[in-house]
């Protein structure tokens, strides 16, 4: 068989639907999708992504800097890595890369990307 082309149907919140053109024959497949509990950006793996949800009270010193960093609600955000001692954190965020403390993380609520 010769792969043609891949098509994505539709997508709802549990799954994903592909049909796959084989030469004339039509193979529908289904992914069953991952969800990761919400967490705080400093207990994000590193490597991952997820979209920001809110800022908890406890940023509140510090919240109006983050926010003119970008850091606001609905933005994807990527843990890129760790510094030599554990702290900062490294992230990727609107195409520039950013340094955090790890206090300053942890009050940043995220949903990770699901997993397919």
């Amino acid at each position: 068989m010769i792969h043609i082309s891949q098509y994505r149907l539709s997508a709802d919140d549990r799954n994903s639907y592909y049909y796959h053109l084989y030469s004339s024959i039509i193979v529908v497949t289904i992914r069953q999708r991952i969800s990761m509990p919400p967490c705080s950006l400093a207990q994000l793996p590193l490597g991952h992504s997820a979209r920001i949800t809110s800022l908890t009270a406890a940023a509140a010193p510090f919240r109006r800097k983050l926010l003119a960093m970008g850091i606001i609600p609905g933005q994807e955000v990527t843990a890129v890595r760790l510094a030599p001692l554990g702290d900062p954190l490294e992230i990727r965020i609107r195409g520039f890369k950013l340094c955090l403390r790890l206090s300053e993380a942890a009050t940043i609520m995220v949903q990770p990307e699901t997993a397919s």
